[in-house]
């Protein structure tokens, strides 16, 4: 059986069952039971936290996402009007009439770790506090307490990444003969990215970074991933003396380290790469 779930996060989620044609209210802690009560084993969704998402594959649960969104083009085309409950409906009836709206989620590479995302957002801030800088250096403003901030900055992603190193060591030793490559970005990038298993091949899984000629999946290409990937390969390139612009991407080289990381990664799980 399938569910449509209208996902809440202080109400309790709004839940259609076509073979009933009923909309349910069921609160977050009761959900895992209502679902395997009913026997549901597939509920479609139009978005959801990570780990609310992740407690269901858990539990055998599989999850379908919308990939794209134009709910009042929808609501208009199928006479709604905008509710919780029938926006649980909608999801029904895009499935039946546009199934291929909906992808199956499936679990990244590696789970979200906060102090994962907490350098990522270091070094962000990082980038922004040295942009800062350079204009207020051009306009003859201090920049003391700018400088100041930077280091500080340093100091806690150096931390931090020290702290990651040791946690993550059994990752980043697969790439540890890269010189550039085993840091807290590639850590970051593998948040972002499916389970490597879930690619049937090196294209499929450049297509997904929008790497390869993507054709009717243009929409569907991870540009974060992609973004993060770019700064990956910037600081590879450094150490390797290879010239690499963010702004003009070498491209055939993202690729290639690309199909690099894909490898290392399937060689972990013992899978040959196609």
């Amino acid at each position: 059986m399938r569910a449509f779930i209208d996902y809440q996060n202080k109400i309790p989620h709004r839940i259609f069952t076509p073979e009933e044609n009923k909309v349910y209210k069921v609160s977050n802690d009761k959900l895992i039971d209502f679902l395997k009560k009913m026997n549901i084993k597939e509920v479609y969704i139009e978005s959801a936290p990570k780990q609310w998402i992740n407690k269901l594959l858990d539990n055998n649960i599989r999850v379908f996402i919308l990939r794209t969104k134009n709910h009042r083009k929808w609501r208009k085309k199928y006479k709604l009007r905008k509710s919780h409950e029938n926006d649980t409906k909608l999801l029904f009836l895009l499935f039946q009439n546009e199934p291929k709206l909906f992808k199956k989620y499936v679990k990244r590479q590696l789970d979200d770790d906060s102090e994962i995302q907490r350098y990522a957002l270091l070094l962000r801030e990082k980038t922004r506090v040295e942009i800062k800088t350079k204009i207020n250096s051009k306009l003859g403003l201090s920049t003391k307490e700018l400088e100041e901030y930077k280091k500080w900055l340093e100091r806690e992603a150096s931390k931090m990444l020290y702290r990651l190193k040791k946690r993550y060591s059994n990752i980043l030793n697969k790439f540890s003969d890269i010189k550039g490559l085993a840091g807290g970005n590639l850590l970051y990038f593998l948040t972002l990215i499916p389970d490597i298993r879930s690619f049937r091949s090196t294209r499929e899984f450049l297509i997904y970074l929008g790497l390869r000629g993507v054709g009717k999946h243009y929409k569907n290409w991870n540009r974060k991933a992609r973004d993060t990937l770019i700064k990956i390969a910037i600081k590879v390139a450094q150490h390797n003396g290879i010239k690499f612009s963010p702004r003009k991407p070498n491209w055939p080289y993202l690729r290639k380290l690309a199909a690099l990381i894909y490898t290392r990664l399937k060689e972990n799980v013992g899978e040959s790469v196609v």
